[in-house]
């Protein structure tokens, strides 16, 4: 999803099937929309596995990249990662999916959108 300088929301896609590739794919585009002023922030989520070095109670996450043209911390712009844990299960008592989401995990980084 991204958010455009007149406050529109809108989402982007991109017609790679496969995960890595798609990933990429969207940041090249969000790159292109943001080099050309067409966006001032962008929120990308995907399904991943946690890198072990950040400790997760279970390694299937949520990621949910983040970034603002506007933020600034010390002149510089900032970007956020928000690891969110989680589970899928079933019960004895009936057949549905259930899921467990564990605490959050956030990383900050350097911007891959609006540098």
């Amino acid at each position: 999803m991204v958010l455009e300088p007149n406050n529109d929301v809108r989402s982007v896609t991109v017609e790679e099937q496969y995960g890595e590739e798609r990933y990429e794919a969207l940041l090249e585009v969000l790159r292109d929309e943001a080099q050309a002023e067409k966006i001032t922030a962008m929120a990308l989520i995907a399904n991943v596995t946690i890198p072990e070095s950040f400790s997760p109670a279970v390694s299937s996450g949520i990621r949910i990249h983040v970034e603002e043209k506007d933020f600034k911390t010390e002149n510089k712009l900032s970007a956020r990662l928000l690891y969110v844990p989680y589970q899928l299960y079933k019960t004895k008592e009936d057949n549905q999916v259930h899921i467990q989401l564990h605490d959050p995990i956030p990383v900050g980084l350097a911007c891959e959108i609006f540098k």
